[in-house]
């Protein structure tokens, strides 16, 4: 009996051994270094700036149906909490949000990084004054919902390579604003406020970060 224990545990060593091997050895393989896209994938594929796009939304969702693609720059980081499960980019025209459903996306899409969106099969929707891409919302509760899956994510948006960060618009608070209304022409992009002023009010949103 004991021969047959003494022959049972070595065989499970060996056998541990051999599943933790990398942790006693340090063979692990190098991790596969993440693909970074540049026009040239989408090579014959239309392009349309971002205010192109956006002037496509007249009075409701647009889904759209043809082969086309925009690109930009990422702007804005969800590192402390300031947005939710998006991301914006910005080029040249414009900047629009991506509502990628995930969190931590500024371990994902670095500020500055050049972003590409193959736009077939996604949605063009409104918050508040706000251009977003996403999903068609099939409860209609709102214009467009979350690309939550990764295999979706996967086929509409690429990585490029990092650039310089946007620098923002230095503009002074009330000049944002067209009667009541802040400015198309600023929506979407990175500004820098100055002059801003409180109202009598505050108000607040608060999400619990699950990376913590």
């Amino acid at each position: 009996m004991k021969n047959i224990i003494s022959i049972l545990t070595v065989t499970l060593l060996l056998a541990g051994c051999m599943e933790f091997g990398p942790v006693f050895t340090g063979e692990y393989a190098e991790p596969e270094v993440s693909r970074l896209y540049t026009d040239a994938d989408f090579e014959g594929m239309e392009h349309k700036t971002i205010a192109e796009v956006k002037s496509l939304y007249v009075d409701g969702p647009v889904n759209f149906t043809d082969d086309f693609y925009i690109k930009g720059q990422v702007t804005t980081s969800d590192r402390e909490g300031n947005f939710y499960r998006e991301f914006y980019i910005q080029d040249e025209t414009s900047g629009i949000a991506i509502k990628v459903g995930k969190t931590g996306l500024y371990n994902t899409y670095k500020v500055g990084q050049w972003v590409y969106v193959l736009c077939n099969g996604l949605t063009l929707g409104d918050y508040e004054g706000a251009k977003q891409i996403g999903m068609e919302d099939i409860t209609g509760e709102y214009e467009s919902a979350y690309i939550d899956i990764q295999m979706i994510i996967d086929r509409h948006i690429f990585k490029g390579e990092m650039g310089e960060p946007v620098l923002p618009l230095n503009l002074m608070g009330k000049s944002i604003y067209d009667g009541s209304k802040v400015k198309e022409e600023y929506i979407g992009k990175l500004v820098k406020l100055d002059g801003l002023q409180y109202a009598d009010g505050i108000f607040c949103l608060m999400y619990v970060d699950p990376n913590l």
